[in-house]
């Protein structure tokens, strides 16, 4: 079903993704600020997994995020927002890479592991949603677990 065209207007559908936005960073500033030597795995796992569809409440909002995001593809007038949403979340992920190469070497370039996280992720979402059966919240920590694990040096 087309959320986006079938069930929102407009104006509400970009109302809701600069609501998910903005849910986002609310979730993820505090985790930000908190973080020590020693809970920095965690956190990040943490702020990341805010992106992912894990529950029902981040479920509707990815699938808001997929609807809108394809209805921009074709709708001029969408496409504004959905950069910024897109431009967002690349800002975040950034900006967590660039934590994580603070405390150590990473693998490859911050601009690599950010390609890399953000396609993760974007995957994960949306295998998230349209297969939920199949693409399980633990199945989608598990992977990102595992990616993080490919970020730094062992031992940082």
């Amino acid at each position: 079903m087309d959320l986006t065209s079938a069930c929102m207007p407009d104006a509400i559908a970009s109302a809701h993704a600069e609501a998910d936005d903005e849910r986002h960073t609310e979730r993820v500033g505090p985790l930000l600020a908190a973080q020590d030597r020693s809970e920095r795995a965690e956190g990040v796992e943490l702020m990341l997994s805010e992106l992912l569809p894990l529950d029902e409440r981040r479920r509707d909002e990815a699938t808001v995020w997929l609807e809108f995001t394809m209805a921009a593809r074709t709708r001029p007038e969408l496409q504004p927002l959905a950069r910024e949403s897109y431009d967002g979340m690349r800002t975040l992920v950034r900006r967590i890479v660039e934590g994580v190469a603070r405390h150590g070497a990473l693998r490859a370039g911050t601009e690599v592991e950010t390609e890399r996280l953000c396609a993760l992720l974007d995957g994960l979402t949306v295998e998230g949603v349209l297969h939920p059966d199949r693409m399980t919240p633990s199945a989608m920590v598990l992977a990102l677990r595992r990616h993080l694990e490919t970020l730094a040096e062992p031992g940082l």
